[in-house]
């Protein structure tokens, strides 16, 4: 029997801030963000974009990285493209 472990490269930030609803504005939320730093940031935001794909009943292998080839060549110039796919 084995047990899994993971290491969490960074640790888990718990903040909390206390205030009546007419004093509370966005520095709290700004702050705490800037801690987590950009990767995490950018993991939240991508996490919410496939969050509303899914909600909205679309194909989660829409949201992939989308690209065309070509292949250019100097043999004939007025065929100077042609599209692979």
């Amino acid at each position: 029997m084995s047990a899994e472990t993971t290491i969490d490269p960074k640790p888990r930030v718990v903040m909390e801030r206390l205030v009546r609803l007419e004093d509370a504005d966005r520095s709290f939320d700004i702050e705490f963000w800037q801690r987590q730093g950009d990767a995490a940031i950018f993991a939240a935001a991508w996490e919410m974009v496939v969050l509303a794909h899914k909600l909205k009943g679309r194909d989660l292998n829409e949201l992939r990285f989308q690209k065309t080839l070509k292949k250019l060549s100097n043999e004939d110039p007025d065929k100077s493209s042609e599209e692979l796919g």
